[in-house]
């Protein structure tokens, strides 16, 4: 198994043993290391053949949707208690929604305003990620100009699990008001995301019926946003710190 995730100045990848990070500086300098998979990435890979219970491990390598979980958890103990609603009138839970939604638009034109460069940076790195891990999995020979025709869209993107969320999420606030145990917050996050990513899990998914129209969403939002051609030096740095995962999972089974 093998797995990665851009950042704006570079690219972690992931083995069933170690995890190698690969940073390029401003000067274009490299830097990679490696250390074993953290309990984090065990539990992901222990867990990644088990259905449904493989997502906890997914949730577990992104922070966001930890929190996200537990404070949906929070706000239903809270909520759904005498107390909370005793505490909380309508009033003020309007006025808390409105706040908050005010201050999050706010900080997110913030962060697009002044990170624009970085997410362009994300994207072509995320294309190196894609062509070099395509490369491994089809037994392509890891050189420059091989890994290069490789296709920088992926049916293992992250981006389909997203396709499937969203139209679920819809489903199911729309049905909430008629099916009970949905009145919970905290379910109406966890059971979207467990549905989608066991649709993700299906073998050749972007071939199956139905399946695959999610997944020509998935692929147009990759080539038009999410991923662009790596430059030259992303690509050859990309192609090393892979070569050295390999070499450390090959080692490892030795």
């Amino acid at each position: 198994m093998i797995g990665g995730q851009a950042r704006n100045n570079g690219i972690d990848f992931y083995g069933d043993n170690y995890k190698v990070s690969l940073t390029i500086k401003n000067d274009h300098s490299v830097s990679i290391t490696n250390e074993r998979q953290p309990i984090i990435g065990k539990i992901d890979t222990f867990l990644s053949g088990k259905p449904v219970l493989r997502t906890i491990g997914l949730l577990l390598r992104v922070p966001v949707l930890v929190v996200l979980v537990f404070s949906s958890i929070i706000f239903d103990i809270f909520f759904k208690t005498r107390l909370g609603v005793e505490i909380i009138s309508e009033t003020f839970s309007l006025i808390l929604t409105i706040s908050l939604l005010i201050t999050s638009l706010l900080c997110l034109l913030y962060v697009f305003k002044t990170s624009i460069w970085k997410i362009k940076q994300a994207w072509k790195f995320h294309g190196a990620e894609h062509k070099t891990i395509f490369a491994v999995k089809n037994n392509i020979k890891l050189d420059y100009d091989e890994v290069r025709k490789c296709p920088r869209i992926s049916n293992g993107c992250g981006t389909n699990i997203v396709v499937f969320m969203v139209p679920l999420f819809a489903i199911i606030y729309i049905t909430a008001n008629y099916v009970t145990f949905l009145d919970y917050y905290s379910i109406r996050y966890i059971l979207p995301f467990i549905i989608s990513y066991e649709l993700f899990c299906v073998d050749d998914g972007d071939n199956k019926p139905i399946l695959k129209y999610f997944y020509r969403i998935s692929f147009w939002l990759q080539e038009r946003f999410y991923t662009t051609e790596p430059e030259d030096f992303q690509l050859q740095a990309a192609i090393s710190a892979v070569k050295v995962l390999i070499d450390l999972e090959n080692n490892e089974e030795k």
